[in-house]
């Protein structure tokens, strides 16, 4: 664990059609969905004991080549993540991570891990979300840099890699 021991980590599985459940290091959280895939609220806290609440979503409609769409509600913003913009070419599968990272220059950053497929491929991505200006923004530089790299595996990989850029 390391220098991330204090960071908390959200860990989502899937069963096929069977309610997300919420697990969740150092807190016992469990939601369950309310009739849509990802419809669980998480709590993501920080090292500073703030907190902040994402609710992940998936769209099952076809926009563009991609069949489905992932993203998350945060502070009342709706951020369309996979199947639009820089992963347009991505089809969600669904969230597999989310947790705060370290932060950046002094910015809040929540890392989110995404089991997607493309048209002949399926593999795990990460993105990142910024807090700048007093608004949760999806990082558009690090949009397409981990697919199907070790980074994208964890939360805890991603901390890692990240930290290590930052030196």
């Amino acid at each position: 664990m390391g220098r991330f021991a204090g960071m908390m980590l959200i860990h989502l599985r899937r069963a096929w059609y069977l309610p997300l459940a919420v697990l969740a290091l150092a807190a016992d959280l469990t939601a369950a969905s309310a009739g849509q895939k990802g419809a669980s609220r998480l709590t993501i806290a920080f090292p500073d004991g703030s907190t902040v609440l994402l609710e992940p979503f998936r769209t099952d409609r076809k926009l563009g080549i991609s069949d489905a769409q992932c993203g998350v509600i945060i502070e009342g913003r709706r951020l369309t993540v996979i199947g639009e913009g820089e992963m347009e070419s991505y089809s969600c599968i669904g969230l597999a991570e989310a947790g705060a990272l370290p932060p950046l220059a002094g910015q809040r950053r929540i890392g989110l891990i995404y089991d997607v497929a493309s048209p002949n491929a399926h593999f795990r991505t990460a993105a990142i979300l910024l807090k700048n200006s007093g608004e949760w923004n999806i990082d558009s530089a690090s949009a397409g840099s981990y697919d199907d790299r070790p980074e994208a595996q964890s939360l805890r990989a991603l901390a890692g890699a990240l930290a290590r850029d930052q030196q």
